[in-house]
């Protein structure tokens, strides 16, 4: 059974809005049209979804790349993720494991595993053959 040819589109115009959440040095924000602050939930979510992108050419390979190091050199301190970066370098101290911990290293597998040519780390679903149990 083939796709809808319509959802290509969608698609690649969903992903050329997404990109507008992303500052040149691979910042990630919260909203498009604000740089401040720098978010690490958006982080995480930011690298799953461009790597899954990437994996279908409908984001640059060189932005998963950006976003990925910018995450490595800036959003990560003391072994958590940082929640929020505002201007003059400002911080927020809370750590978040599960909100932004949990994300950012989901993240960083999938863009890992798309920037390396691995298999998609993600599980896939069999149609039918759930344990009713």
């Amino acid at each position: 059974q083939s796709l809808d040819p319509r959802i290509a589109e969608a698609v690649r115009r969903g992903a050329g809005f997404y990109r507008l959440f992303f500052g040149t040095r691979g910042e990630t924000r919260l909203t498009p049209d604000k740089p401040w602050p720098i978010d690490g939930h958006s982080a995480g979510t930011g690298l799953s979804t461009l790597a899954v992108l990437s994996r279908g050419a409908s984001a640059d390979r060189a932005l998963l790349d950006r976003v990925a190091q910018h995450v490595l050199d800036f959003g990560i301190r003391d072994g958590h993720t940082v929640h929020r970066r505002y201007r003059w370098g400002l911080r927020s101290t809370v750590h978040y494991p599960r909100w932004c911990d949990a994300h950012v290293a989901l993240g960083l597998a999938d863009a890992a595993a798309a920037i390396t040519g691995c298999e998609d780390l993600a599980p896939t679903a069999s149609i039918g053959t759930a344990d009713t149990g």
